[in-house]
């Protein structure tokens, strides 16, 4: 039987995260994480636009080429602007999930599939512009909704994921896959994160796959921080490190 697999995803890769990811990029493949999922936001918040930034260009292409895999990540990471391109009204769901979750980072979470599509093909091809390919998108937060999801099919990706699951685009499956994520923004949810997610790497021990998200913030917090260093470590002892797309791809092959 091979060995299961460990997904690690560095969440947030922007202009304006350049030096925290390039530490965490560097730091899990000396652990022996040797194949990630690089989340990529084409244009962070509408300004961190990746053609203006060559050195993160080039830093993505030679990872590409060493087997890590590119992942489109939203198109900005952001709450649209224009009220027309938020078509989903309000509620105190989404209030929750765009205001108090995600600090107004929840940019798919209330889109239909005609503004969504544009999106992500912008997206893929501001990727492909640069020569990075991807065939997975993750949404900001994991938050999106299943308009957005035929958005994506149409788009011909072959996955998206949520917290909790990973979804084969093409044939609609839905996988059990909960994701080890750390808050950091305010003390309590550090405090929170760090007691749920030692429960749940436990709880993961026989999973297939595990999966971790990393988000640059995580460095701002000591404890957080080495707590994802001793879980990816541990999870190394007994899996192989794999990218979301070769392990989709093998899935489904």
């Amino acid at each position: 039987m091979p060995p299961r697999s460990l997904i690690v995803s560095i969440h947030d890769i922007s202009p304006f995260h350049l030096h925290a990811v390039q530490r965490q990029v560097n730091e899990m493949t000396r652990l022996g994480a040797a194949r990630l999922s690089l989340l990529v936001i084409p244009c962070h918040r509408d300004v961190g636009r990746l053609d203006q930034h060559p050195a993160l260009v080039g830093w993505l292409r030679r990872w590409q080429d060493e087997g890590h895999e590119i992942v489109l990540h939203g198109w900005c990471h952001a709450l649209p602007k224009e009220p027309a391109k938020r078509p989903f009204q309000g509620g105190l769901r989404r209030w929750f999930y765009e205001e108090l979750y995600t600090a107004r980072e929840a940019e798919f979470f209330a889109l239909d599939r005609e503004t969504a599509f544009p999106l992500v093909q912008q997206g893929l091809s501001d990727l492909a512009t640069h020569g990075l390919r991807a065939k997975g998108f993750v949404a900001p937060a994991w938050l999106l909704n299943p308009q957005v999801e035929e958005a994506l099919r149409a788009a011909e990706l072959l996955y998206t994921t949520t917290r909790t699951e990973i979804v084969h685009l093409p044939s609609g499956t839905r996988i059990p896959a909960p994701s080890c994520v750390w808050s950091t923004r305010t003390p309590w949810r550090r405090g929170a994160s760090l007691a749920w997610n030692a429960l749940l790497a436990r709880r993961l021990r026989k999973a297939e796959p595990m999966r971790i998200g990393i988000h640059p913030t995580d460095l701002n917090s000591p404890a957080v921080w080495k707590q994802i260093l001793r879980t990816v470590a541990a999870a190394l002892e007994s899996r192989r490190p794999e990218p979301y797309g070769n392990w989709v791809s093998a899935r489904f092959a």
